[in-house]
């Protein structure tokens, strides 16, 4: 609320309260898989607030923070879905971290970790609409990573998406807010 408003200063000050309250206890029970998820969230909101308002350093501090706790618990325990997506979404946000300050080697890593997982993701539970629509977003962020480098990569990864979102209406599993997304993909990829 306080960022919306434009109260940068107590907004930052909320963030980094939360993050110190998530390091105690995290801190007091270290085995704690549900604090260090939620120390991970922490410092991604961190390091979302740090990118916005500039402060670049900060933010991917925060970032690698966020994405070493969520490689720690899927590494702990491979086979929960909810860690291998956390990992996922420290990934994609390395990656447009990566991209905003132009070093695309390094987004393109992480942008592919992140399509290497919601592909497990999706193809181990194709019902599942969160992880079909992550998959989406993987392709979305592929193509408009490749856009920057080339216009039929970025078309191909364009189908994905715009199949991914076919498949998904087919299947009574895409959101009507992401309906508008078809014409879109369908356009972007040329078809």
């Amino acid at each position: 609320f306080m960022k919306a408003t434009g109260n940068l200063t107590e907004a930052e000050k909320h963030y980094r309260n939360a993050l110190d309250i998530r390091e105690t206890l995290a801190a007091r029970d270290p085995g704690s898989a549900d604090w260090q998820r939620d120390l991970s969230v922490s410092h991604n909101k961190l390091g979302d607030f740090m990118k916005a308002t500039g402060n670049l350093t900060e933010a991917e501090k925060h970032y690698r923070k966020a994405l070493e706790i969520a490689e720690t618990l899927a590494a702990r325990d491979p086979g929960n879905a909810g860690w291998q997506r956390d990992l996922s979404v420290s990934h994609d946000k390395l990656g447009d971290f990566m991209t905003a300050t132009g070093n695309l080697p390094e987004a393109e890593k992480h942008y592919r970790k992140a399509l290497e997982i919601r592909e497990t993701l999706a193809a181990r539970d194709p019902g599942n609409a969160d992880w079909q629509r992550d998959l989406f977003v993987s392709y979305a962020k592929m193509a408009g990573f490749e856009e920057q480098q080339d216009a039929e990569k970025a078309r191909v990864w364009w189908r994905k998406a715009h199949e991914q979102l076919l498949g998904m209406k087919q299947h009574g599993i895409l959101q009507p807010t992401d309906e508008k997304f078809i014409e879109f993909t369908k356009k972007k990829a040329g078809l």
